[in-house]
């Protein structure tokens, strides 16, 4: 398992960000498998101290005690780990652009014919536009937008 890139992206964040992603992958909203909750768990405990015990039997024995070793099971597990990596990078890059959040918020108003809404949180957005010191990329595409 040491040689997987679930392991490879999980060594390369940095402390903070570990973290984070276990209060992602701990969150009821994004996983609902406990199996890849427990994963995490075990992999962020001796990621960084014990490679040895990140070798597959030694996970699966942890993960499914009493059961024999099934290559694919513990494959399915990690594969439902990475995609919550990914998808919680994805929510990082989306938390961290400024008007993001309002733009997906005015589209779904929209869609929805929640006009009132529209109506309010287009005001908020103006009003956060005009306040935003830069004029960047991310202002001019939130404005465009």
């Amino acid at each position: 398992m040491n040689e997987s890139k679930l392991i490879e992206n999980l060594e390369k964040l940095p402390v903070k960000d570990r973290q984070q992603f276990k209060t992602y992958v701990n969150s009821p909203y994004f996983n609902q498998h406990a199996k890849t909750i427990a994963l995490l768990d075990y992999i962020l405990k001796h990621i960084d101290t014990a490679p040895k015990k990140l070798e597959r039997t030694v996970v699966f024995k942890k993960l499914f005690p009493g059961e024999a070793f099934n290559e694919q099971t513990l494959f399915n597990t990690m594969s439902a780990l990475k995609k919550l990596y990914h998808s919680f990078r994805a929510q990082q890059r989306y938390e961290s652009l400024p008007f993001a959040s309002d733009i997906f918020l005015l589209e779904s108003a929209y869609q929805d014919n929640q006009f009132s809404l529209l109506t309010n949180r287009a005001k908020h957005l103006d009003k956060k536009l005009e306040q935003y010191p830069y004029r960047d990329t991310e202002y001019y595409q939130a404005l465009f937008q």
